[in-house]
């Protein structure tokens, strides 16, 4: 039976904060297959895993790293500390969150020696992942699909903008879908076209259940790694007794 990827949103909600080294190490202690963190450069050129665009409401771009750790409270881990801890422990699904950080990124990635199989990237930024694909051609970068578009409908509600075209142009590795989408035939469509899904972000054991079931899904990103685990081995056990 294939075995799907359980990916720990920012590390997975836990005791730690979340994008943490401590959200990391329990991730790895409950046996998640990949972590998920999010890049942002600070103003002193330092990458660092943090998910906001804003601290206190300045933007974390203009502040330098120390800056950032006074007014958040706490240190964010350096992605370097955050593969470093991973090396050989887990694998990581770099999320970078703007522009011009692709390069950086990759060289921390290679000074490291990490392959396709320890470490893949992802962005919102269909520039992000072709700069990706082409700077690091043997590794896999993933284009993130929101739930919504901001083109309203005529209900009001988000279009969905087929997502097959952005893909191909991004040169993406795989589609990174929101949860809502599935439901809309995206992985449908991705699937069309020879890309595996990574779908984001999954928390309800039905939904769960379902991917895992899903031979077009090779991971899942979820807030509740110990849950998705739970219902991975269940779903196993259910199917060895078949």
């Amino acid at each position: 039976m294939r075995s799907t990827l359980t990916i720990a949103h920012r590390g997975g909600l836990s005791a730690a904060p979340e994008n943490s080294l401590e959200a990391f190490e329990h991730a790895i202690a409950i046996g998640a297959e990949m972590i998920e963190l999010d890049v942002r450069r600070s103003a002193d050129g330092v990458l660092i895993v943090h998910h906001d665009p804003h601290v206190a409401g300045i933007p974390t771009a203009s502040l330098c790293a120390a800056d950032i750790a006074l007014r958040l409270g706490r240190r964010p881990p350096t992605l370097a500390e955050a593969l470093d801890l991973a090396r050989g422990r887990i694998a990581v699904d770099v999320e970078l969150k703007e522009d011009g950080c692709s390069e950086q990124a990759l060289a921390q990635i290679r000074d490291r020696r990490l392959g396709p199989e320890e470490v893949v990237l992802t962005s919102f930024r269909d520039a992000v992942v072709r700069d990706c694909r082409q700077l690091a051609p043997e590794l896999r970068a993933g284009l993130l699909l929101g739930a919504r578009t901001d083109r309203p409908g005529a209900a009001g509600v988000s279009e969905l903008v087929l997502p097959a075209a952005r893909l191909q142009r991004a040169d993406a590795s795989f589609a990174a879908p929101h949860v809502a989408l599935t439901r809309l035939g995206v992985l449908k469509q991705i699937a069309a076209i020879g890309l595996p899904s990574v779908v984001w972000t999954v928390n309800s054991p039905r939904t769960l259940d379902a991917l895992y079931d899903d031979d077009r899904v090779e991971g899942i990103i979820t807030d509740r790694p110990e849950l998705a685990l739970a219902v991975r081995s269940e779903r196993a056990r259910a199917s060895r007794a078949a």
